[in-house]
């Protein structure tokens, strides 16, 4: 069974409770005049909204460390981590390129890389972004990445201005066709679930990318629309949603080397 850990206040539990089931916006949170999501927190008396850097703040009190699950281990990244990353991305460059932004699958010298990593760490404390490694369970092999981004329909944004959260992932070739893909996303669903005020979600994926495309349908989501994709007039990128507040799509086992991305 899944469970989600802090450093400073360790969690076992289960990381897929929220709130009413097909309420895409949890209890307490609406969304404010000027369109960006608000948290009302009210004690019987009184009612106080949140948003900006405080409710950035609240949402990462709802986004575990690490997430421990019998295949993986979901862990934010650290820049210790540079090491085991540098090693995948430069065993994975053409695997990675065409389908992931080139600042994310290039590899770097170190102390580049270690940088990069902090980077990621400061979104993830500041509820910018949360990015995890995916990584075997005794954390000695990096399989991947995932992560959740808050956006609106046009772009990813901050999170006090989401009114969505869209999940992300990549995997090093020697790691795909085994569900793991399937199975970081389901994490990252199960956790976007409890963020309040973010009533859809997304996965962005290119057209010509049949493993990751079977991602999200395994997931229940469903295709709403198609974009262009920057530099290659014919593709497309279909963009698969869900609502939040609904139960996560039936745990399957994984489909040995049928796309996974």
């Amino acid at each position: 069974m899944p469970r989600r850990s802090r450093p400073d206040a360790p969690i076992d539990d289960n990381i897929g409770a929220s709130g009413e089931k097909g309420n895409p916006r949890p209890h307490g949170a609406s969304r404010s005049a000027r369109g960006s999501p608000r948290v009302a927190l009210r004690d019987g008396r009184s009612t106080l909204h949140i948003r900006g850097p405080f409710l950035r703040a609240i949402m990462s009190l709802h986004v575990p460390n690490a997430i421990h699950m019998p295949r993986l281990l979901l862990r934010r990244w650290h820049p210790d981590d540079a090491p085991l990353l540098q090693a995948v991305l430069d065993a994975n460059g053409a695997h990675l390129r065409p389908w992931i932004p080139a600042h994310v699958a290039e590899s770097a010298p170190l102390p580049a890389l270690a940088e990069r990593l902090a980077g990621y760490r400061d979104d993830f404390d500041a509820g910018r972004t949360w990015l995890y490694a995916i990584l075997a369970p005794d954390a000695t092999r990096l399989l991947g990445g995932v992560g959740l981004y808050p956006r609106t329909a046009a772009a990813r944004v901050a999170a006090d201005v989401a009114d969505r959260v869209e999940i992300g992932y990549w995997l090093a070739a020697d790691a795909t066709g085994a569900g793991h893909a399937t199975e970081a996303a389901r994490a990252m669903l199960d956790v976007a679930r409890t963020l309040p005020g973010l009533g859809r979600v997304e996965i962005r994926c290119d057209a010509r990318n049949a493993p990751s495309m079977a991602v999200p349908r395994r997931l229940g989501f469903h295709p709403e629309r198609t974009e262009p994709v920057a530099g290659a007039p014919d593709a497309a990128l279909v963009i698969w949603t869900r609502d939040a507040g609904a139960a996560p799509a039936q745990r399957e086992p994984p489909e040995p080397r049928v796309g996974d991305g």
